[in-house]
């Protein structure tokens, strides 16, 4: 009899343990109360018997330990410290371990507080996508080819734990590329536009210095007119003549051109051919 109520009082008692360690890693303050008429096995316990541990509040006791799951602190960032090439139209989203701020409409976003510094500074708009998840859209675009810095200011949740410190992470956006250009056929018209498309905004006036159509017959440097969309992202280039029947042409982008940050430059040259529509020409008739 009294050895099954030891090993019965044994099994309850690891059975609290784990229920402890269980309630301490998420961070609940859930009471655990022994089964009627059991006591926890002698044996030296730390700031209590196994029941005083078991009902103290978990969340406070642990957020004073630094670099505890409990306390408040970022868990992750987009995009991560230390990330290179990224796209220059990336949000910046930091996320929390726990709610940071209270559940309100959009009408109330703007009384909720923007935690983010970020150098060089970027325009754009910032908003609580949840309780735990601040997200800020740039615009325009991030510069290119640029290393930025985020500081995540120290924050406090509506319950009263804050954050001990500041959190920091960098990451440097990507260098431009060409990712089309027209036309890239042969029989292309004799009156066609050049056109280059980039991967982000470009620096005109280097882009523009960079960029050559050679005649590749002859050698010769196509002269004409350079225009750009409103994002500076496409490059259109009319040559002041028509192009000749049947020729061959070469579109060139030195990697001397620059985003526009005017930081870094084109991540590789860029060559394209095409050849143009030849003259009509008999090529048989019947009856010879």
């Amino acid at each position: 009899m009294r050895k099954n109520l030891a090993i019965q009082t044994n099994i309850t008692y690891r059975i609290v343990t784990v229920l402890v360690l269980f309630s301490l890693l998420l961070g609940t303050a859930a009471p655990v109360v022994l089964a009627q008429g059991t006591t926890p096995p002698a044996g030296p316990t730390t700031g209590g018997t196994a029941t005083d541990a078991a009902t103290t509040d978990a969340t406070t006791d642990a957020a004073t330990e630094p670099g505890d799951p409990v306390a408040l602190r970022v868990t992750a960032t987009t995009p991560s410290s230390g990330a290179s090439e990224v796209a220059v139209n990336s949000a910046i989203v930091v996320s929390f371990n726990r709610p940071v701020v209270p559940l309100v409409g959009a009408s109330e976003q703007a009384n909720l507080p923007q935690p983010l510094t970020i150098s060089p500074e970027v325009a754009g708009a910032g908003e609580w996508v949840s309780t735990s998840i601040y997200r800020f859209q740039p615009d325009p675009a991030l510069a290119g080819a640029t290393e930025y810095s985020v500081v995540v200011a120290p924050l406090t949740t509506p319950s009263g734990e804050a954050m001990t410190e500041a959190f920091e992470f960098t990451f440097t956006t990507s260098t431009p590329l060409v990712v089309a250009a027209t036309p890239s056929e042969v029989n292309a018209a004799p009156d066609t536009a050049v056109t280059v498309t980039f991967s982000q905004a470009m620096d005109r006036a280097s882009t523009e210095a960079a960029f050559s159509l050679q005649n590749r017959d002859t050698e010769a440097t196509i002269d004409g007119a350079f225009a750009w969309d409103d994002a500076s992202v496409t490059l259109t280039f009319t040559p002041t003549a028509n192009l000749d029947f049947g020729g061959a042409y070469a579109i060139n982008v030195d990697a001397s051109a620059q985003p526009a940050s005017q930081v870094g430059n084109l991540r590789a040259a860029f060559h394209q051919e095409f050849s143009v529509v030849p003259l009509p020409a008999v090529i048989a008739s019947t009856p010879t």
